[in-house]
């Protein structure tokens, strides 16, 4: 049934991509299919600029990436810092101190999410902010029919790059959905 309800909705594509998630890996796929083509919406539940200590901290190689990205030389040009050193701070106040293997760059998380996006949408790919996608069905068969928080769409081929804590990792039964996190993310001492 679904495959036909998705075959009888074919003129009603949306397009042939949705991306759920239009952070940093959600805008890097969605700007490398529209530059090779492909019609694609992104649907995102933020709206950019939005706080966010995870990645900020860009190491070497992920120069290549953000230059395929069209995003390097904003990066750049956007004044990242760049970092040679690190320390940590412990509880009992001592700070171990080392050189990094190779400079990194540094910038907000919100400005570097908002520059990836961009460079999506200057490749082709149409950013929708404020979109919770909030089921799908389908296969790439037949497609894919999502249901948003605003509205239903159809599209050949559904992606997600929304991070590792949706509601729909809960849905797809993803085994590490109710594990507690343990990862850390580090930040710029103000």
């Amino acid at each position: 049934r679904l495959a036909a309800r998705l075959d009888a909705a074919v003129s009603d594509l949306a397009c042939d991509v949705a991306v759920v998630g239009g952070s940093l890996a959600g805008s890097a796929a969605a700007g490398a299919l529209a530059r090779g083509g492909a019609s694609v919406v992104v649907l995102e539940k933020a709206t950019f600029p939005r706080p966010k200590i995870c990645g900020s901290f860009l190491s070497a190689e992920a120069d290549p990436v953000l230059e395929r990205l069209g995003a390097l030389d904003e990066i750049r040009l956007a004044k990242a810092e760049t970092i040679t050193r690190f320390a940590l701070v412990r509880s009992d106040g001592r700070r171990p101190e080392a050189d990094l293997p190779a400079p990194v760059l540094s910038m907000s998380r919100a400005r570097l999410d908002s520059l990836a996006a961009a460079a999506a949408e200057r490749r082709g790919a149409r950013l929708r902010s404020g979109v919770t996608v909030l089921s799908f069905e389908g296969d790439l068969r037949a497609g894919f029919r999502v249901k948003t928080s605003g509205e239903e769409i159809v599209v050949r081929v559904l992606l997600g790059a929304w991070g590792r804590y949706s509601p729909l990792d809960g849905r797809l039964a993803r085994p590490f959905f109710r594990r507690e996190p343990s990862l850390f993310g580090f930040g710029k001492q103000l």
